[in-house]
């Protein structure tokens, strides 16, 4: 009879396999809590900023939606780091996890089913103006 290993042995295999089990699962646990306890928000802000939403002064972010996604990450409990990326890559980079979001109108967006969007954080309403005593004239309605 050739040699079978003692049911002892078995079960001691059996304990010792349960208790890396556990071991890994500890700390896959325990990995996953602390990526989730250092929460971090990056924003972009773009190299030349986009006054008065966003300004970019000696490195340093500000400007209404700085302001406000500052304010709402503190109170959920994110850091928000600043990352400037350029126009043509945003989208790139959204899609690959480098930046997590960026402010844009859905309307400047190519190919906007790709992305979710957040209700409208500021009601913008682009105008032309001119000094009330120039010579140029304006006339709100379309050509027929």
């Amino acid at each position: 009879m050739p040699n079978q290993p003692s049911r002892s042995c078995t079960s001691l295999q059996i304990i010792s396999l349960l208790l890396l089990a556990f071991a890994l699962t500890a700390t896959a646990h325990s990995a996953v809590a602390n990526e989730q306890s250092t929460k971090t928000l990056r924003f972009n802000v773009s190299p030349n900023g986009y006054p008065p939403y966003l300004i970019v002064k000696n490195n340093q972010p500000a400007g209404i939606m700085w302001d406000v996604v500052t304010l709402i990450a503190e109170r959920i409990g994110y850091d928000v780091v600043a990352e400037q990326v350029p126009r043509k890559r945003v989208d790139t980079m959204l899609q690959e996890g480098y930046i997590d979001s960026t402010p844009r109108a859905i309307e400047w967006t190519d190919n906007p089913e790709q992305f979710l969007f957040t209700d409208p954080v500021v009601a913008v309403e682009e105008v032309l103006f001119i000094p009330a005593g120039s010579d140029l004239h304006y006339d709100s309605r379309l050509p027929n």
